[in-house]
C-alpha cells in the first residue's frame, strides 16, 4: 500500500512537470506563428529582407 502512495505521489509530480513544459512549448510556438506572419510592412524588417519568393507572388497576385 506504502508503493501504491509513493507511485502516485510520483506521477502526480511528473504531470505536473509535464503541464508546466506543455505550457513553455506553447508559448514558444505563438511566438514562432507570430514571427511567421511578419513581414516588411508589419515588422522593422527591410522589404529586401523578404527574398524574392514573396515579391513573384505578389507581382502575379497583381495581375
Amino acid at each position: 500500500m506504502e508503493e501504491l502512495v509513493k507511485e502516485i505521489s510520483d506521477l502526480k509530480a511528473l504531470v505536473n512537470l509535464l503541464l508546466l513544459r506543455i505550457e513553455e512549448l506553447e508559448a514558444e510556438n505563438a511566438d514562432l506563428h507570430r514571427q511567421l506572419s511578419q513581414n516588411s510592412s508589419n515588422s522593422h524588417k527591410p522589404p529586401s529582407s523578404e527574398g524574392y519568393s514573396n515579391r513573384t507572388a505578389e507581382a502575379e497576385a497583381s495581375y
